[in-house]
């Protein structure tokens, strides 16, 4: 079996700095970065944000990338502001 190259990356809206000791005790090794810097290195991309955050993110971050949307939303539910939420990559 080989080896990932980097077990994970964390992304945070907010400073990265802010999360490093939280992160080194729970997921050691794994490294807080921005996100716009965590997912132009990555190439698996797991979407885990508030639902009402998702109209911020940018679809060319995306582009090119393997996303997974752990978001759960409600199948059928619309979003809070009554605006459809899509996402093309």
């Amino acid at each position: 079996m080989t080896e990932p190259s980097r077990l994970a990356v964390l992304a945070t809206s907010g400073d990265p700095e802010d999360i490093a000791l939280i992160t080194e005790l729970v997921i050691p090794g794994a490294q807080p970065q921005w996100t716009a810097d965590a997912v132009a290195d990555a190439d698996i991309v797991v979407l885990a944000i508030p639902l009402h955050r998702f109209l911020d993110v940018d679809p060319a971050l995306l582009n090119g990338k393997l996303v997974v949307d752990a978001m759960n939303s409600p199948v059928g539910v619309p979003p809070a502001d009554g605006g459809a939420i899509a996402i093309t990559v």
